[in-house]
């Protein structure tokens, strides 16, 4: 009995460490989420775009007028100082439960009533039929009123399965006001270009003669030929795409590279993506970019070392503009004023992660600009149907990675890009965050 009642306190004791680990840091607040389906005829004309039915179908087994008992039920921890967000919990659709697991960013914005809310995407594993699949949360909360709701994408844009998408919990007057601002100033945003700005971190694409060409990628639908095999669909229809220029070490006496890689984003696709059966248009922008570069080669003969990157970690990328809205009495109100986002909310972040190392060198990279906000690296579609290597508009986004040989031989290179874009569909109500499948170039790299 002696043995039980210690054991007992050891377990107690466990916990109650737990709970003050968590609690320690004032900034951190923890939120229990359950909440059900949005079945209103509204969300339903939402479910029935061909895209989201036909994703909802495989990757849940949903169907609109059949499946009524759905939830989603998370723990999100939220650090108020950084911003960023973490958690997991359960989909549950008709008795069917999918874990998942999931960290992003909440913004802060302040309401004309005088309330904060936070609301911000949140990158997802979710375990569907035992695979991960790639998806996104869009995550509104009102902490003074415990209000939430949510909504989850799954899957890609285009995505040969369909995109699941579904939205979660009851719109309420704080939502709206949010949502309705986000789409008016996604409306009438400049076209604002990232990479002529004063920042010195920001890159462009060279035009020197050393500079290679060595490929490019993007984002297409899919389908199946005659004989069921699955092919990609030479189409105008893309959301993604990647250049990628080289100046390897044959172009570089001193055993030295440099790649550039030069993302699109393509914000009108992903409206017609979006909207509703009914012609209901949606509007887009991009929320945040991810590339990856290094080796795509296990056994390469040569090697390299990243040694730098840019867009530098934590850099200022563009200064915004302040927001502004037009309410229904018809006075022009600053939207700084009278629903101001924290100071952290104004300018993209920007981060890398060594996602590979090799006798302490870095061999591959992953960098994000997080909470872009902008359609400025959307493509000039007037000038080509798709854009071009020689294109000197200089839109898009340039990332740009130097890097050193420690080994001659050769080995296969490469860069990947996915982009995150938000989406307001339905008369702007029903809102999330949807990806682009990888798009990704590999060549050889011969090292001297």
């Amino acid at each position: 009995m002696k043995k039980i009642l210690t054991t007992i306190l050891v377990i107690l004791l466990s916990i109650t460490n737990f709970q003050v680990l968590v609690c320690a840091d004032n900034n951190i607040e923890k939120y229990h989420i359950n909440l059900k389906i949005d079945n209103t005829e509204r969300a339903k004309e939402i479910y029935s775009n061909p895209n989201f039915k036909k994703g909802n179908k495989f990757f849940l087994d949903y169907y609109i007028d059949k499946s009524k008992n759905v939830f989603l039920n998370i723990n999100v921890f939220f650090n108020k100082s950084t911003l960023k967000s973490n958690g997991e919990g359960v989909l549950k659709v008709e008795g069917r439960t999918f874990p998942l697991k999931f960290e992003g960013k909440l913004y802060k914005y302040k309401l004309k009533n005088g309330k904060e809310i936070y609301y911000g995407p949140q990158n997802v594993d979710i375990k569907i039929r035992g695979k991960k699949e790639k998806s996104a949360i869009a995550l509104f909360i009102n902490p003074q009123d415990n209000d939430y709701l949510a909504s989850i994408s799954i899957g890609e844009i285009y995505g040969k399965n369909g995109t699941g998408f579904l939205f979660f919990g009851k719109p309420t007057e704080e939502y709206i006001e949010l949502i309705n601002m986000f789409k008016n100033e996604v409306e009438k945003i400049e076209d604002k270009n990232l990479n002529n700005s004063s920042d010195t971190n920001r890159v462009t694409v060279q035009a020197e003669t050393n500079y290679k060409y060595v490929g490019e990628s993007y984002s297409t639908q899919l389908y199946h030929d005659i004989y069921g095999q699955e092919q990609r669909e030479y189409t105008e229809n893309w959301v993604g795409y990647i250049h990628v220029h080289d100046r390897g070490p044959e172009l570089n006496v001193n055993g030295s590279g440099t790649t550039q890689v030069r993302v699109f984003s393509n914000t009108n696709e992903v409206e017609y993506f979006a909207s509703s059966k009914s012609g209901n248009p949606a509007t887009s922008i991009v929320e945040s970019i991810t590339v990856r570069f290094g080796f795509n080669d296990s056994q390469p003969t040569g090697a390299i070392n990243i040694t730098n990157n840019s867009p530098k970690d934590d850099g200022k990328i563009e200064s915004w503009g302040y927001l502004s809205y037009m309410p229904k009495i018809g006075d022009l109100i600053q939207l700084w004023a009278n629903m101001s986002a924290d100071l952290k909310n104004s300018n993209p972040d920007i981060s890398s992660t060594n996602l590979r190392t090799e006798l302490g060198r870095v061999v591959e990279i992953e960098k994000v600009v997080d909470h872009i906000w902008n359609t400025s690296t959307d493509y000039d579609s007037s000038r080509y149907t798709i854009p071009q290597a020689e294109d000197d508009s200089g839109k898009g986004l340039t990332f740009q990675f130097d890097w050193s040989e420690y080994a001659d031989g050769y080995g296969y290179m490469y860069a990947e890009t996915e982009i995150l874009y938000y989406v307001s569909a339905g008369d702007s109500i029903y809102t999330g965050y949807f990806w682009t499948h990888p798009i990704v170039v590999i060549w050889q790299e011969n090292f001297l």
